[in-house]
C-alpha cells in the first residue's frame, strides 16, 4: 500500500556469499494489513539456485533488548529476488509502536533485528 523501504544489503555470519536485505511496508500490503508494519526478508543474491533458511524478526527496545519477536517454525525456501514474511497480518500493529511504555521508538527511530540460519 504505497511506500516500501529497503535496508542496505547484509550477509549472515555463517555464509557471507548469501546477501539479504529487509523490506518494510510501513502501511502493510493491502487493506487487511493497513494498520500493520509488514516486514520481509529478501534474498538479494546467492551462488545456488535456492537456499533454505529459518529466520527471526524482532524489534530492539531502548535497552537494546529483543522484543516482539516472530520466528519461522520451519526452514523456508528462498530464491534470488524473492522474500518471506509473516503475511497473515503483518509484523506489528502501528498502535503499539508509539506507546512510550514499550520503549520501541527512542528518538522516533525504529530498530529492527533479523536473524537467519
Amino acid at each position: 500500500m504505497g511506500e516500501v523501504i529497503k535496508s542496505s544489503t547484509f550477509s549472515s555470519g555463517a555464509n557471507d556469499k548469501l546477501k539479504w536485505c529487509l523490506q518494510v511496508n510501513p502501511k502493510g500490503l493491502d487493506e487487511q494489513s493497513k494498520d500493520y508494519l509488514s516486514l520481509y526478508l529478501l534474498l538479494v543474491s546467492c551462488p545456488k539456485s535456492e537456499v533454505r533458511a529459518k529466520f527471526k524478526f524482532s524489534i530492539l527496545n531502548t535497552k537494546g533488548e529483543e522484543t516482539k519477536a516472530m520466528e519461522s517454525q520451519r526452514a523456508c525456501r528462498f530464491v534470488q529476488g524473492k522474500d518471506w514474511s509473516f503475511k497473515d497480518w503483518g509484523f506489528i500493529c502501528w498502535d503499539f509502536l508509539p506507546d512510550e511504555a514499550n520503549g520501541l521508538l527512542p528518538d522516533d527511530k525504529l530498530t529492527l533485528f533479523c536473524e537467519s540460519r
